[in-house]
């Protein structure tokens, strides 16, 4: 399935493509994912209330934060991910409950543009969502730099 996220206009409109309200959700569609208008502001995907989101495949192309975890695990194991905006993380955490232990981010797999899942500034310079096992690969491209996560 792929969702496009057209341009929100008011504070009142949605300003997310899936909202994981809770339990465990997969997102598996190597040719399926979300697109965001490019406004600055839209998420493809929200975690909260304890969720716990997988994403295996897809493309997540955010007007602002590709996946933000409010409250919840989200894990990464594949997958293509860009954000629209300059000023948007691709991969965020409220910042509170990331430093509290209950937003996490772990990214196994999947390539990033323009952004280091293991060396970003999303929760303070330095973040690194990678975990031990696995080492970031860059790639110049036309647009940027593609970081792709890969088994060390």
């Amino acid at each position: 399935i792929t969702l496009n996220l057209p341009e929100a206009t008011g504070a009142t409109e949605n300003w997310v493509g899936v909202n994981v309200e809770g339990g465990n959700v997969v997102f598996e569609g190597a040719d399926g994912g979300v697109t965001c208008a490019d406004n600055g502001e839209l998420y493809c995907a929200y975690v909260r209330n304890g969720a716990n989101l997988t994403i295996n495949g897809g493309s997540y192309i955010a007007g602002c934060t590709a996946v933000h975890v409010r409250q919840g695990t989200l894990t990464i194991n594949g997958g293509y991910f860009e954000t629209l905006s300059e000023d948007g993380f691709l991969i965020n955490c409220t910042d509170a409950n990331y430093r509290a232990n209950t937003a996490q981010v772990i990214i196994q797999g999947g390539s990033f543009l323009n952004w280091n899942p293991a060396n970003n500034a999303s929760e303070g310079a330095g973040t690194n969502f990678v975990p031990a096992g696995y080492t970031v690969v860059e790639a110049a491209v036309a647009n940027g730099t593609l970081y792709t996560v890969v088994p060390a």
